[in-house]
């Protein structure tokens, strides 16, 4: 049986063991806390154009976090003027550490006795410009197109050289008219962009040649004739615009509405089927004005100005604007407007 004096006793060794543990675990962490950050300096640093910063010119590593991203927006000095280059020296870095308040036990310096320090440099080439106007210029070509046939005839002048800048501050952006198709010769502006700034517009000439399969009559078709495989044959054919041609599901079978001359091209209002079985646009009928491109669908209220059937050419009224526009019927009631 314990007495009171010795329960007393080992109540007293229990808490100075418990008490030498905390104190080590204490110190442990005061330890890791104090781990001092690695800054090793590299040999050689591009920069943006403004100060220099630490980590700039060197990888940092250890240490706390905070403390450590502290360090990393320490300035050190002003970036060099285009074509020049400075050195930024080991002892540099150590007294702007020391003049900035922190002790010498929270940091290592390591590396190369001094950098060698020049202003950064982004070109913007000119093959960079000109694949951005051909793939803006693809990107406006409507899905159901054969094909497209983009050459290009000038080239930007010069590349565009950008000191001070890194990659990720410059964007190149063409310029083109989201609402017209293209077709022949264009001429794509190009702005590049300097950290959301416009810094210059260069221009790319272009030249798109759309192409459509089209079908064609081999031989003359009269009115009420059927159209067969026999008279009627597909072809790849330059087009400067759009046309409202037939796939050769909606042709073969059908009937031919007037008379079609050989090697004549074949539209959805040349199919006698069409007339009949859509309904016709009257006059000062109220339609459904429609521009669609991948991605986008804009309808609008237009007025008619004439009769017409699907497949046909008509004008239309826009009842917004006043302006008198042309389209094509693509269903009853329905205008397509092609720019």
């Amino acid at each position: 049986m314990f007495g009171t004096r010795n329960i007393d006793l080992l109540w007293l060794v229990t808490g100075f063991a418990f008490a030498g543990l905390a104190f080590g675990q204490a110190h442990e962490g005061v330890g890791r806390a104090r781990e001092p950050i690695v800054i090793r300096l590299e040999d050689t640093a591009r920069v943006p154009d403004r100060l220099v910063l630490l980590d700039d010119v060197a990888e940092l590593t250890g240490g706390a976090e905070l403390l450590r991203k502290r360090f990393a927006k320490l300035d050190l000095a002003a970036a060099p003027a285009p074509g020049q280059k400075t050195r930024i020296t080991k002892k540099q870095v150590l007294y702007r550490l020391l003049l900035a308040g922190y002790s010498r036990s929270l940091f290592l310096l390591e590396g190369p006795d001094s950098v060698t320090v020049e202003l950064a440099k982004y070109t913007v080439t000119v093959e960079q410009m000109v694949q951005a106007a051909i793939e803006a210029v693809r990107s406006l070509l409507p899905s159901d197109l054969s094909d497209a046939a983009i050459r290009v005839l000038r080239e930007p002048d010069r590349a565009v050289e950008l000191a001070g800048a890194l990659p990720e501050e410059v964007r190149i952006a063409p310029v083109l008219n989201t609402f017209l198709r293209p077709s022949g010769q264009m001429l794509v502006p190009i702005d590049v962009y300097l950290r959301g700034k416009l810094f210059t517009r260069q221009y790319v000439s272009l030249s798109v040649q759309v192409y459509e399969s089209v079908p064609i009559a081999v031989r003359a078709i009269n009115p009420g004739d059927e159209f067969t495989v026999e008279n009627v044959a597909f072809r790849r054919v330059a087009v400067d615009g759009p046309m409202a041609v037939p796939g050769r599901e909606q042709i073969i079978g059908q009937r031919a509405r007037r008379l079609l001359r050989p090697l004549q091209a074949i539209t959805l209002a040349d199919i006698a089927e069409a007339e009949q079985e859509s309904a016709p646009i009257k006059p000062r009928q109220i339609v459904e004005l429609l521009v669609q491109r991948p991605g986008l669908k804009v309808t609008a209220r237009g007025e008619s100005l004439q009769s017409a059937r699907v497949g046909d050419m008509i004008r239309v009224r826009n009842v917004d604007s006043n302006r008198v526009i042309v389209g094509w019927v693509i269903a009853p009631g329905v205008v397509e407007v092609r720019f």
